[in-house]
């Protein structure tokens, strides 16, 4: 017993792992992008006298705050995107009316004015398949946000 107490008195530094526990602690840590990711160099420096074995530590608003603003990041990044196609489309149908108004007038050519018609219709689709999409992601904004509200009210009651 004497020995069982010994070793459970050994800083985490003086500890010698198996190397296939220390292995499958790697495996894991990578595995789960782990934010002690630095634990095996850490325990080889701390065996080699170098280092003391002090992991960072982040509270759970810390991380939350820092998942938060990648996701809204990314978010923005594809709400951004997304106005800025939608604007491009109706530019370009835009022209193609205003050229098939014109060509149809100048021309009387009732080929161009079909080909020109289909080119808009085309351009139509894609700012209404534009405009659902940025709905869609408008809706997942709106919900990441009630989530984001829900947590922090949780974790306010958790404190």
């Amino acid at each position: 017993m004497d020995q069982l107490s010994e070793s459970t008195t050994k800083s985490l530094g003086e500890v010698e792992l198996p190397e296939q526990l220390e292995q499958r602690l790697i495996e894991e840590q990578e595995r789960f992008h782990h934010p002690y990711a630095r634990v095996p160099s850490l325990l080889r420096a701390a065996r080699a006298g170098r280092e003391t074995l002090v992991a960072p530590h982040k509270s759970v608003d810390q991380d939350l705050q820092e998942v938060t603003a990648r996701h809204d990041a990314i978010i923005q990044e594809r709400v951004k995107h997304n106005h800025d196609e939608v604007e491009h489309a109706k530019q370009v149908a835009a022209a193609h009316h205003h050229q098939h108004q014109t060509g149809a007038k100048e021309t009387g050519n009732p080929a161009a004015v079909d080909e020109l018609s289909r080119g808009v219709q085309e351009k139509q689709r894609s700012v209404a398949q534009k405009q659902a999409e940025l709905t869609d992601l408008d809706a997942r904004l709106e919900r990441a946000a009630k989530i984001e509200r829900d947590l922090r009210a949780r974790l306010g009651e958790a404190v």
